[in-house]
């Protein structure tokens, strides 16, 4: 039974059915979803169904008081045939129940209990129609509940102490409303007592049994007045029914129990014995395999002495279900559908995977470079709310890919630039003590200019470029192109930042060996440092002319200073030759005094 279905209006009305399903169960959010339909196949599975309409007829002895009352028993059938009496209104409803009256075994007579007037006595207000009122018990009147039978109440100026504060006398008096008494008469009732609300002071209200009437219906006659009695027919219809399959092998276990399967269900009538129609004219537009199926099923048959079947129904109860091969953007997709009275339906799984299927291909364009195909999804699934979170991860690791391309694009362009430009730096600035400071403070520049042309191609996000390998290619040369035009403005504008630290240094050896300046009194130590500072820092190439002037100062002043202590060291010598003269001088003097002396003493 199995078929491949070709008619292409068919095809068209179950894509037109999909299409329905997944906007009705979608709220919606599917509707602008294209189908491609490549295969469909029929799977049909039939079931007859016979239904037979049986009447039982029972003769019975029953009791009817009032229209709706009616108590029924079997009794022999005797002298009358149930089949024999004519049911006009007995229609075809199912589970129909109704008595007959036979005319001449039917006889009405008067209710004993109530006489024939259809109504008794009140059993609680005994025919009055009223009783006493239980909130006041018949007295009409009931305690205030402001003053509690007292009369009175406490005085509301002085709160019942039967004096005030007086504020111009500054003392207690007497109060002017209760004469210090502290109550007063009750407002709301006359002696205590109010009129009860419930009865209005007449101490009694109507009787709530027989709704103030006095009298209540008869239950024997049901208010009738009169008992009917006799002889009737009972007519009981009951529809029996039957079914039978139709078996298709060609149908796998998974799907009839699945609920695809279930709401399949679709029913034709083959067969309205009450109608007229012949069965062959019924079955004859049926398959063959299914002619025989409904013949025995409309042969059987189900009377026996008390039923007999009035009215006979054949019916085809068809599921057909179709296998559809259907394409949702790249992936091909098979499915089960039925075809029922109340249009298609499909597997519940159908719609995530559809959603499934979307979600990889918009992973799939991206990885293809196809931004724009990727875009046309995004926005076609955006009002499905099921997909919201899963494509905004989707575009976050989308632009985490994207941007890692690119840097990893700069990076190596970053590479490429630093094992050309570094050695050259190194070379240049070798007699440099801070060449390495340099070395890495230019691969921090570079490393920050990659960042920027990683981002700067990111933020561009350049729709010609497709693929990861061109978007890498693209950093890289992007990366090159703006390290070299970065060197370039540094070399134009003569920015070197090794020669700025070397100066920063010789100034900060000069001033901490000079932290006042040149000494007014030069040394050979001081011409010795200068000396050693200008040697360090000469092949740097910082400017120097100060450190040798300072150089060339202390030079000149240390041979002036050495002349200048020669001068002295001459004259020194010159008075100490000129004292050592004046002492010989006067020693002689005393040597010859002394002499003169002696001679003179001797003689």
């Amino acid at each position: 039974m199995k078929r491949t279905v070709n008619d292409a209006n068919e095809i068209e009305g179950l894509k037109n059915g999909i299409s329905d399903w997944l906007n009705k169960s979608t709220n919606g959010q599917l509707k602008d979803l294209s189908l491609n339909v490549s295969e469909v196949t029929a799977y049909p599975k039939c079931s007859v169904k016979t239904r037979f309409l049986s009447e039982t007829r029972t003769v019975v002895k029953f009791t009817k008081t009032g229209d709706e009352n009616v108590t029924t028993q079997k009794a022999p059938s005797g002298d009358i045939d149930p089949w024999s009496v004519k049911d006009e209104t007995a229609g075809g409803e199912v589970n129909y129940r109704r008595l007959v009256e036979i005319e001449s075994k039917t006889e009405v007579s008067q209710c004993k209990t109530c006489s024939g007037s259809g109504k008794l006595p009140c059993g609680e207000c005994q025919g009055q129609a009223t009783v006493y009122c239980k909130a006041c018990r018949g007295d009409g009147k009931t305690v205030c509940p402001k003053c509690r039978r007292s009369g009175k109440v406490y005085c509301p100026k002085c709160e019942g102490r039967g004096r005030v504060f007086s504020e111009s006398k500054q003392e207690y008096e007497t109060c002017p409303d209760c004469q210090g008494k502290g109550n007063i008469p009750c407002s709301e009732c006359t002696g205590g007592v109010i009129i009860c609300s419930a009865c209005e002071g007449k101490g009694r209200i109507p009787c709530a049994d027989c709704g103030g009437t006095g009298t209540k219906q008869c239950k024997d006659c049901s208010g009738v007045g009169k008992i009917t009695s006799g002889y009737g027919i009972e007519i009981i219809r009951t529809p029996l029914e039957e079914k039978k399959d139709v078996p298709n092998d060609e149908l796998p276990a998974e799907l009839t129990a699945g609920a695809v399967y279930r709401n399949a269900v679709s029913q034709r009538k083959v067969l309205d014995a009450g109608s007229g129609e012949s069965l062959e004219q019924g079955i004859s537009g049926e398959p063959e395999e299914l002619k025989g199926i409904i013949r025995a099923a409309a042969s059987s048959s189900k009377d026996s002495p008390d039923t007999k079947v009035v009215q006979k129904e054949v019916l085809l109860e068809e599921k057909l279900m179709y296998r559809v091969a259907c394409r949702f953007g790249e992936k091909e997709r098979t499915f089960w559908v039925s075809k029922g009275e109340k249009g298609v339906n499909c597997d519940k799984d159908l719609i995530s995977q559809i959603y499934s299927d979307s979600l990889a291909e918009i992973k799939y364009a991206f990885q293809k470079g196809d931004v724009a195909r990727a875009d046309e999804l995004m926005e076609s699934l955006g009002k499905v709310k099921a997909l919201e979170v899963e494509i905004k991860n989707i575009k976050k690791s989308e632009t985490k890919r994207s941007l890692a391309v690119y840097m990893s694009g700069s990076f190596a362009g970053l590479a490429l630039f630093s094992c050309a430009a570094l050695p050259v730096l190194y070379s240049w600035k070798s007699g440099s003590p801070h060449v390495a400071t340099m070395l890495v403070m230019s691969s921090a520049f570079n490393v920050a200019v990659a960042v920027l042309a990683g981002l700067a191609m990111f933020l561009l996000n350049l729709k010609n470029l497709k693929g990861t390998l061109k978007k890498a290619c693209a950093g890289a040369l992007v990366s090159v192109v703006l390290l070299s035009a970065a060197y370039i403005v540094l070399y134009i504008n003569k920015v070197d930042p090794a020669r700025g630290m070397d100066t920063q240094t010789i100034e900060k050896e000069y001033k901490q060996y000079f932290p006042f300046g040149l000494r007014t009194l030069a040394s050979s130590e001081d011409i010795d440092f200068l000396e050693s500072l200008l040697a360090k820092y000469e092949p740097t190439g910082v400017d120097l002319s100060k450190y040798e002037k300072d150089l060339a100062w202390l030079k000149g002043k240390l041979h002036k200073d050495e002349e200048q202590l020669k001068s002295i060291e001459a004259t020194r010598k010159q008075i100490e030759g000129m004292q050592n003269k004046k002492k010989s001088r006067k020693a002689r003097k005393s040597s010859g005094r002394k002499k003169r002396i002696i001679i003179k003493s001797a003689q």
